[in-house]
């Protein structure tokens, strides 16, 4: 005799499932129909097409049902079945996966990875294309990840050409993928068919993503110049290998600077990084050029026609994400070896309240730590200096994430008081433990934090983390958090969880 359904508000059911780990909803499959429904759009809401078996057949043949091919909201194509050693490539599925994608006209997302030991079969390309056609699932998609080797990135040119049929799109991830062959001649040809892509959706996007990893040739770069102008552009992301300035193309930091310019009225979101092949700072000063003050005395330097970042004005920026590069983790202000000792040094940006004064979250790259003067250097690049006259209000910066070279008081002391209205601190350390003249271990750092108490300080969550010697994942600093939420009158949430199994 089967037990007697269990009767509850859906309300109630769903707040219970919002305490249960992700998945829990399928085991429970068969205790009522509502609980029944929702399993099924937890299983079906993403498929992925990743291996030839017959579970990844039956699942797209089961989308042939209304009932079943409704609920489906994305998409991941992944074909690893693309070998030189398997002869069909998968034909069979792929045939099955194009008719039954075609039955689900809830699909807003889609993901496609195509790596370069692959090899792209017709009956791939025939099916790729396929996706862009007027009935399939392009006509409600709103967002489109591509992450492909150079060498698989003529796919793109169908994308294109169908771009019609894809009216409702309005993000866009673009990926050159890592690998060994990256320097190859396909690199150039791939980056300009990534701004062909933008510039085909220019009118409905309002996120664009661009990810070049690698080796990449210099003269691949130059797709910086032909980026379109977005009218309604508010999420941009860059992330790639810049070069050496005496090396550079002189115009590619302009032409940076001039597509962050150029949308600075309607930008929200804004992440600039650099993802050097090389590990040394030399490799990405460039980067570090326009994220830096200019160089006043440097007359006659071809650096002085860039739109640096710090001439910029962005009224509606709320998040920002820079990568910094090695060089900004020197104890010295000295530049990199292209810097001269008749030559100022570099500055860090020192009008980021000017630049984007309605910022509410800012972080920075945690591959690099800073060293104390550059932490310094960042906490009055934060502070809203008050001019004659004017009264002032504090800087609404509600999160900042950042990696310290030494943990040490003082870094609380400068946060306090430059950003008393932050929420969220996230605090990366190096492995020692602070300053080695003064704080050589986190007993020192609790007795130097017992002397001091933040009233006025609105944090209302802190994470502290450091890499220990024995293991590769990052560990909270379960002491120095505790000594620093001693010392705020709100009692801060500590994040004390470890993502790793040494806890």
């Amino acid at each position: 005799m089967l037990a007697p359904e269990i009767d509850m508000p859906a309300e109630l059911w769903l707040k219970i499932l919002g305490y249960l780990p992700k998945g829990t909803v399928r085991k429970m499959i068969g205790v009522n129909r509502f609980l029944f429904e929702l399993a099924l759009d937890d299983l079906y809401r993403e498929i992925e097409l990743i291996y030839d078996n017959e579970t990844t057949l039956k699942t797209f043949k089961q989308l042939h049902h209304t009932n079943i091919g409704n609920r489906v909201h994305s998409c991941l194509i992944r074909p690893e079945f693309l070998s030189p050693s398997n002869n069909q490539n998968g034909q069979t599925l792929l045939d099955t996966a194009k008719h039954a994608l075609w039955l689900c006209p809830h699909i807003e997302e889609v993901t496609i990875t195509l790596d370069d030991d692959q090899v792209m079969s017709s009956s791939c390309e025939a099916f790729l294309s396929s996706l862009w056609s007027p009935t399939s699932i392009g006509r409600n998609l709103r967002k489109l990840a591509i992450n492909t080797a150079p060498s698989h990135s003529q796919m793109m040119v169908s994308l294109v050409k169908h771009s019609r049929n894809l009216s409702k799109l309005q993000e866009i991830e673009l990926t050159l993928a890592d690998g060994p062959y990256i320097e190859n001649h396909d690199a150039p040809s791939a980056m300009l068919l990534f701004t062909s892509v933008i510039k085909a959706f220019k009118f409905t996007l309002t996120s664009v993503s661009i990810t070049a990893r690698g080796r990449i040739p210099h003269d691949s770069k130059s797709f910086l110049r032909f980026l379109p102008f977005i009218p309604n552009l508010r999420n941009f992301t860059l992330k790639c290998h810049y070069g050496v300035a005496s090396r550079a193309d002189p115009d590619e930091p302009d032409a940076l600077g001039n597509f962050v310019h150029d949308h600075s009225s309607t930008l929200e979101h804004l992440t600039i990084q650099s993802c050097s092949y090389y590990h040394g700072y030399a490799f990405d000063d460039l980067l570090s050029r326009w994220l830096s003050e200019p160089d006043q005395q440097s007359n006659g330097s071809i650096f002085l026609k860039y739109r640096g970042f710090s001439q910029m004005v962005l009224p509606k920026l709320h998040t920002l994400e820079i990568g910094l590069s090695q060089s900004w983790s020197n104890d010295h202000l000295d530049s990199p070896a292209w810097v001269t000792k008749n030559k100022p040094s570099r500055k860090f940006v020192s009008n980021l309240t000017e630049i984007a004064p309605n910022l509410i979250s800012l972080a920075l790259s945690l591959d690099v730590s800073l060293a104390p003067i550059r932490v310094s250097q960042l906490a009055n690049s934060l502070t809203k200096h008050v001019k004659d006259g004017d009264a002032g209000v504090a800087f609404n910066l509600e999160k900042l994430s950042l990696f310290s070279r030494n943990l040490y008081p003082e870094l609380f002391d400068m946060f306090s008081a430059s950003l008393p209205r932050l929420k969220s601190l996230y605090l990366r350390t190096g492995k020692s433990a602070g300053r080695p003249e003064e704080i050589q271990n986190d007993e020192d750092f609790c007795l130097e934090m017992e002397k001091r108490r933040y009233p006025h300080w609105e944090l209302r969550y802190l994470r502290i983390v450091d890499v220990p010697a024995w293991c590769p994942v990052v560990h909270p600093n379960i002491i120095a958090m505790k000594a620093v939420g001693r010392c705020l009158l709100n009692n801060p949430t500590l994040d004390l969880a470890f993502h790793c199994s040494c806890a």
